[in-house]
């Protein structure tokens, strides 16, 4: 899923924000085929069955990030000052 290793995640909220809000550690990646995934995340995917399966339409395995502990930040922080990159389209990796 991710073409380097990734332990954890940064949360960049946009409008009205415009900054890191939080990060997570990963805890696991799953890779399974998409009726499996469905039934393992179904009740913390935030998204409809319907939502689900059309976003995997037409693929045979699919991935999910399982979230270990959250750190919501008591003051955002700046993804330029703080991190040293500008807001990306989906994601970027940064060193930490």
């Amino acid at each position: 899923m991710f073409k380097e290793p990734v332990r954890s995640v940064v949360v960049y909220s946009t409008m009205p924000v415009g900054q890191v809000v939080a990060e997570f550690d990963v805890k696991r990646i799953h890779q399974l085929p998409i009726h499996d995934l469905w039934g393992l995340t179904k009740e913390y995917a935030g998204i409809s069955e319907d939502r689900f399966f059309d976003y995997f339409k037409g693929k045979e395995l699919g991935y999910a990030i399982e979230i270990g502990t959250i750190e919501r930040y008591k003051e955002p922080l700046s993804l330029k000052a703080d991190f040293g990159v500008s807001p990306p389209q989906s994601f970027v990796y940064v060193e930490g």
